[in-house]
């Protein structure tokens, strides 16, 4: 029998190997949602409604709170903002799946960049084994639940300074 602390480590290090930055397991009861984090996509980001992995296309705080009811665990990281996020991170949930967590599912950070356009007339998505929904889109509290984590995180003041995005991946 594998014991958690091993388990744990063997989740970081895979994280780790793909790219994440400092990956924390923890507890889905730490995953804070909230219905205002869609409406500051609606009434605040300038790409609502272009992506398909973004609102209105996303998943709701209602079916994301059902979905986080059958996990006990999630994997937590950052991110660097750059084109290969989302492929790192669909690498990293076929690693994870691959290793025996067949429920793993990502989620990324911000909006899709997989596409120069969405294919919003169709909805269907180009690239559906790479694109991941943001946690902000399927109302998750990004803030909040990165300091349950222990991560300190603070509102940027300006627009260029250097940030990362947070990633999740549902485990088990």
């Amino acid at each position: 029998m594998v014991n958690r602390n091993s388990r744990r480590v063997t989740l970081c290090k895979l994280a780790a190997a793909s790219g994440m930055i400092d990956p924390k397991l923890i507890s889905v009861k730490d995953i804070v949602l909230g219905e205002w984090v869609r409406w500051k996509c609606k009434y605040g980001c300038p790409d609502y409604g272009m992506w398909l992995t973004c609102p209105p296309y996303s998943p709701t705080p209602t079916e994301t709170r059902a979905l986080l009811k059958e996990y006990k665990r999630a994997l937590l990281f950052r991110m660097k903002p750059d084109k290969g996020k989302l492929k790192s991170l669909a690498n990293l949930e076929r690693a994870l799946f691959l290793e025996g967590y067949r429920k793993a599912l990502a989620f990324s950070g911000g909006h899709c960049n997989l596409c120069s356009t969405c294919n919003i007339p169709s909805r269907t998505c180009r690239k559906p084994e790479i694109a991941r929904p943001s946690m902000e889109a399927c109302g998750i509290d990004v803030f909040e639940t990165a300091r349950r984590a222990g991560y300190q995180i603070s509102i940027l003041k300006d627009r260029n300074s250097e940030f990362t995005y947070f990633g999740m991946v549902l485990v088990d």
